[in-house]
């Protein structure tokens, strides 16, 4: 179905550690906010695209049983801001970016003791 919308759930931003699992939801609709017919749910995947350039992911993501939400599960290999953007894998899908942008932020921090070994190092 052309025109999907994507409705991201806890928020427009996500705090995460590097290496530590994140998982992202939400929920998918017609670009009208109609519900999506189960046997024509799409297959979406996550690009996960650092926002200081020259990195980006694929995360798969995965529908809940049962319900119109989605799930995104990974991990973070470096620190820094990231857009998660949500694609679909088949041309004849088409997200609407301009009603409902897919993006979501996440801020990675290094870990705790990656941080006390830096701040150990006299503040390198």
């Amino acid at each position: 179905p052309p025109g999907l919308r994507i409705d991201w759930l806890g928020g427009e931003s996500v705090a995460a550690s590097v290496g530590e699992p994140v998982e992202l939801r939400f929920r998918v609709s017609n670009a009208d906010r109609s519900p999506i017919e189960a046997t024509h749910a799409p297959e979406l995947v996550a690009r996960v695209v650092s926002g200081g350039g020259g990195h980006a992911e694929r995360w798969s993501v995965q529908r809940i049983d049962g319900s119109d939400e989605y799930r995104i599960r990974g991990a973070l290999a470096q620190p820094g801001g990231y857009y998660v953007h949500v694609e679909s894998q088949s041309p004849a899908t088409e997200i609407d970016l301009m009603n409902a942008p897919a993006t979501l932020l996440i801020s990675a921090a290094p870990l705790a003791a990656d941080r006390a070994s830096t701040d150990a190092g006299g503040g390198q």
